[in-house]
């Protein structure tokens, strides 16, 4: 994901995003920023993920592949906003 304001990449796993607490902030230019998703993202790869999920549960379980599938959905649909 990348900063909406400098465009510095910042990994979804960085202490800037995974702080407790609404306020977060871009390490590289200090401007406020917060985590969202992407609407159009999110109903587009819903479908392919869902197959997904039924392809791998023979081989993981049902709960570990929905599991897998949703974990993918979220972080494949998360981007930054300016926060307001």
């Amino acid at each position: 994901m990348r900063c909406p304001y400098c465009e510095y990449s910042i990994s979804m796993m960085s202490k800037a995003l995974n702080r407790f607490g609404v306020k977060k902030r871009c390490p590289s230019c200090g401007n406020s920023i917060r985590v969202s998703f992407d609407i159009k993202k999110l109903v587009f790869l819903f479908v392919p993920l869902v197959v997904l999920a039924v392809l791998v549960k023979p081989y993981l379980g049902g709960v570990l592949s929905s599991a897998l599938s949703v974990i993918t959905l979220m972080s494949l649909s998360m981007r930054l906003k300016k926060a307001e």
